[in-house]
Order: C-alpha cells, then sequence, then structure tokens
C-alpha cells in the first residue's frame, strides 16, 4: 500500500466537477493511505464558501459536500506538527505557509504530494523538493 498527501486542490475534484475530477477520484478506488494537514478541512470549507457566494452551489448543496468531505479516507493531521517544517519551506522557497504545510507532511512521511496547482509545482520544479510531488498525470501507472 502506498501512501500519498492529497492538497485542497485534488480533494475539492472528489466533490465538484473541475477538470481533472475523474483523475483525483481515481485515488480514492486505488490502495493509497492518503495524508493531510488538518488545514484541509478550512480550505476545503473555503472553496465551498466560494461557490456558494457565487451562487454556484446552494447552502444545502454545501453541507452535503461537507458531510462526505468529513467521511473521506484521509489521515488529517495537525499543523502544529508540520509548522516548523513548512516554515522553513515557505522561507526558503518564497512560497505560502499553507501550500507548506502539505509538502512538509510529505517530507514527514517520506512520500509524495499530489497537487493540481500546477504554480506551486513549476515554482519548486529543480529543486530538491520537487521529488516530493507530482500532478495526477504523475501517478497514471502507479497504485
Amino acid at each position: 500500500m502506498s501512501t500519498l498527501v492529497v492538497d485542497a486542490s485534488i480533494v475539492s475534484k472528489w466533490f465538484l466537477q473541475e477538470e481533472e475530477s475523474d483523475a483525483a477520484r481515481e485515488l480514492l478506488r486505488r490502495n493509497w493511505i492518503l495524508y493531510a494537514p488538518d488545514l484541509l478541512v478550512a480550505e476545503i470549507g473555503n472553496v465551498l464558501w466560494k461557490r456558494l457566494e457565487k451562487r454556484e452551489l446552494t447552502f444545502e448543496q454545501t453541507e452535503l459536500i461537507m458531510a462526505r468531505f468529513a467521511e473521506a479516507p484521509i489521515v488529517l493531521v495537525p499543523v502544529e506538527q508540520l509548522a516548523g517544517m513548512a516554515l522553513r519551506i515557505a522561507h526558503l522557497y518564497r512560497r505560502s505557509f499553507y501550500d507548506c504545510t502539505y509538502l512538509a507532511l510529505a517530507l514527514r512521511e517520506k512520500c509524495r504530494m499530489v497537487t493540481a496547482d500546477l504554480r506551486f509545482l513549476n515554482a519548486l520544479h529543480g529543486t530538491p523538493l520537487s521529488a516530493y510531488m507530482t500532478d495526477l498525470s504523475g501517478l497514471a501507472d502507479e497504485s
């Protein structure tokens, strides 16, 4: 069984129809152990709030999605356990602390984080940390 860290850009695709949603949902059907910082809860809530504000979702739909999200097979890790490493990465590579918490967790678990945030992925391309990052296409033949 393999381990992955999933970020909000991936998890939101499980519940919302977006580009690459089918590929993201495939992670739920495979034999992965999925991790995320507990910050993920706030990030998913914010994604849903934005969709609600744009009237792309009803309040009832957002409640249902949050309930389904609460049942998702993700091991949530407290951010405070990742804060020191995340802050170091954020400082060295000039990336947001939020994004770096996912990467810090991948480093701690010695696995990769999967993201649809190509800006973040590209910003760290060619650095030693890029070995800990992938997009969905990088997982196409793995399980």
